[in-house]
């Protein structure tokens, strides 16, 4: 199989022609690392001698080839895999120096995309159809369906990027019957004669190793992926030789009411949501009520004016006391929503709204039901890719309603209240996270005192730090009393998953811990080194500096760890025996910040001021004193995406992983496939600061 080489989560993806074996290559702007190589001698692009190409007239119009939904993942080199972008299909008819763009529906959008047809009036060839999807590049230089919605209603500025992965027609042949490979490696050379930096990019592929690339696809929150018969046809219509898995549940619905805003939501408070069946008669699938934005919630509400009805749009009425306080609609928008599961009744489980669609029209919106794979295509002995696997994620798992839930005993108040915006995760989501974390979290909390950020309206809304227990928490949430402190104060710990459940429950979105345990609060068992850089640093920087951290704590004779922190920096971890005081242990940690700022000045600073951390990282060495805390190992962090404090093995860290990486979407995933614990000798190793050391 072929080895995956690069994927990120913020990165726009391109290709890299030159390369021995196919990859997919992460870069981090669009325009740098495209696979655009020099220009000097290049084959000629021409269809004639092209196995399986057919002179023909070139079509008015053209059907794109549509995949169809699985949960298994194909195996064999026979199959290749594509990136699944977040954005809207769009077919190419380039003919001399006229462009057109359309939807998957035949709708010409040229205009709305000029940036696009502009670029691509300056490919070298007469006529050719092009295939591919256009997205919206935010000002984090992220993939964003969100951008994408406000540009195609709004029409606000966006960056926009065309993604071409397949051509169907070029100069007089059609290619249809020409296999897939061919015709990629057609649609290479072509995309290559563009300017780097245009906004037309070739969307290269990684042949066979599926299994791995959804994997890493949903480790890095990508929507999933596509995979495709290397030696199959183009045909307009779904078909087997293309197949798309999905890391959630995510697909369009038609929107068919909404309920009365309660409390402080203003607007509306849910929609119902539907899908035509094979009659086309709309049927109700659930209620939708998180992920909204303020600008949402006030632009639905002004389109739903004008298409109240009287009547229900649905065949089938949602139980009687969900009919309370409802407006119909007539069934005009399309809605994007991400949710949990299908229950056996045909509703959907822990929605949460993503955007309108206006692409895509609605007597086309039908439940996606996944197929069926032969033993052929699944290739042996692969399982089926399910929720409840160990270690995975397992979000929707427990029955819910907007007034409360139970997850490992503990009632949650809200559990739809949306706690990290950006991602329209919710509290449910955070308490099902940390249920399937369990094992890998509660060694790192065990007997620890805590320190907390609570945000109970959630990551949006003011936060604030608590370090001592109060009177209103759950009887799960133990107590820990401080030696020497006089204000007979008491920290909490949360050593077992009702107790960390009951924080969830409290609005906690970060757990920090004691560099100690309870039975030895004098004596830390832990050294922590805060690599913290400077906004203007580069990840490359960061790497290199934290390997030269590691390299210098070998020469002393000290193995450590690493974790990312869910925000700017990293974590070096070295586990101790707790036998000396916290003045020692302080002493030996602000030495060895010291001596690197000393002996590489020009990269690392000891001093908070921020003033002195241009171009450098800040080794943040107070971490490692009495009643200073971290933030724990796979603790969520109150940040956009809710990103999770990870620990990961040397070997893995490199110029393409960053601080925040890792989400809460994507920990489980990432556990399920690893074939050992990054930290497996974590608790198990001893070793001490010795005075050779110091």
């Amino acid at each position: 199989a072929a080895k995956i080489t690069e994927l990120s989560p913020n990165s726009v993806l391109a290709s890299s022609p030159s390369a021995a074996t196919s990859k997919i290559v992460a870069v981090n702007k669009l325009g740098e690392g495209n696979g655009a190589t020099p220009k000097t001698v290049k084959p000629t692009i021409s269809a004639r001698a092209v196995s399986g190409a057919r002179k023909a007239s070139m079509p008015v119009l053209f059907k794109p080839q549509l995949a169809s939904l699985t949960e298994r993942v194909p195996s064999g080199e026979e199959w290749l895999c594509e990136v699944k972008f977040d954005g809207y299909r769009a077919l190419a008819r380039v003919e001399k120096s006229s462009v057109k763009l359309f939807t998957r529906n035949g709708n010409d959008w040229s205009k709305k995309w000029k940036n696009i047809a502009d670029a691509l009036k300056r490919l070298t060839v007469r006529q050719a159809w092009l295939d591919g999807e256009i997205v919206a590049i935010d000002e984090q230089g992220k993939i964003s369906f969100q951008a994408l919605q406000n540009f195609a209603q709004k029409a606000q500025e966006v960056r926009l990027v065309y993604y071409v992965f397949d051509i169907v027609y070029l100069d007089g042949y059609e290619l249809n019957a020409v296999p897939l490979l061919e015709r990629k490696r057609l649609l290479r050379l072509l995309v290559e004669e563009l300017d780097e930096g245009a906004p037309v990019v070739y969307n290269d592929h990684i042949v066979g190793g599926a299994e791995n690339v959804f994997q890493h696809a949903c480790l890095h929150a990508l929507e999933g992926i596509v995979v495709k018969r290397a030696d199959g046809s183009y045909q307009q219509i779904r078909t087997r030789n293309w197949l798309k898995l999905k890391c959630r549940h995510r697909q369009e619905f038609i929107i068919g009411g909404y309920t009365e805003p309660r409390g402080t939501r203003t607007g509306f408070g849910a929609l119902l949501i539907g899908v035509y069946d094979e009659k086309q008669q709309l049927r109700y699938a659930g209620r939708v009520g998180t992920g909204f934005t303020h600008s949402t919630l006030t632009s639905l509400t002004q389109q739903f004016k004008s298409l109240r009805v009287k009547n229900m749009p649905f065949i089938n009425p949602p139980p009687d006391v969900e009919l309370r306080g409802v407006h119909w609609l007539r069934p005009a928008l399309v809605a994007e929503i991400n949710f949990a599961e299908w229950t056996t009744g045909g509703l959907v489980r822990h929605a949460s709204f993503i955007a309108l669609r206006s692409d895509k029209t609605e007597v086309a919106i039908r439940r996606e039901k996944p197929i069926t794979l032969s033993r052929t295509e699944i290739g042996p002995e692969k399982a089926t890719r399910k929720s409840t696997e160990k270690n995975a994620p397992r979000f929707g798992s427990s029955p819910v309603t907007e007034a409360s839930t139970r997850v490992a005993g503990i009632v949650l108040t809200h559990p739809t209240r949306v706690l990290f915006p950006g991602v329209a995760w919710t509290k449910l989501d955070l308490a099902l996270y940390y249920e399937s974390v369990s094992e890998w979290l509660l060694p790192h909390l065990m007997h620890r005192p805590l320190s907390l950020v609570r945000c109970p309206q959630g990551g949006g809304s003011p936060c604030f730090f608590q370090k001592h227990i109060s009177a209103t928490m759950l009887s799960e949430i133990g107590h820990i009393k401080i030696p020497g402190d006089r204000t007979g104060a008491e920290y909490m710990e949360a050593d077992t998953l009702p107790g960390v459940i009951g924080l969830v429950q409290m609005g906690v979105l970060e757990l920090h811990t004691w560099g100690a345990s309870k039975n030895k609060l004098e004596h830390p068992d832990r050294i922590i080194f805060d690599l913290d850089p400077a906004a203007n640093l580069t990840w490359q920087k960061v790497v290199e500096g934290t390997q030269l951290v590691r390299a210098l704590l070998r020469e002393v004779g000290l193995i450590s760890f690493v974790k990312t922190t869910g925000g700017k920096g990293l974590h070096i971890v070295l586990p101790i025996k707790p036998q000396h005081k916290w003045a020692e242990i302080k002493a030996f940690s602000k030495g060895i910040a010291e001596h690197l700022e000393h002996t590489f000045p020009d990269r690392f600073t000891a001093k908070m001021s921020k003033s002195k951390r241009t171009d450098k990282i800040f080794i943040d060495y107070l971490r490692n004193s009495s009643g200073a805390t971290a933030v724990a190992a796979y603790s969520s962090r109150a940040r956009p995406n809710a990103p999770v404090s990870t620990p990961i093995a040397w070997e893995e860290l490199d110029q393409d992983m960053g601080a925040n990486t890792f989400n809460l979407g994507n920990v489980g995933t990432r556990l399920k496939g690893l074939p050992a614990d990054p930290w497996e000798e974590y608790f198990s190793l001893e070793q001490s600061v010795t005075p050779k050391m110091v």
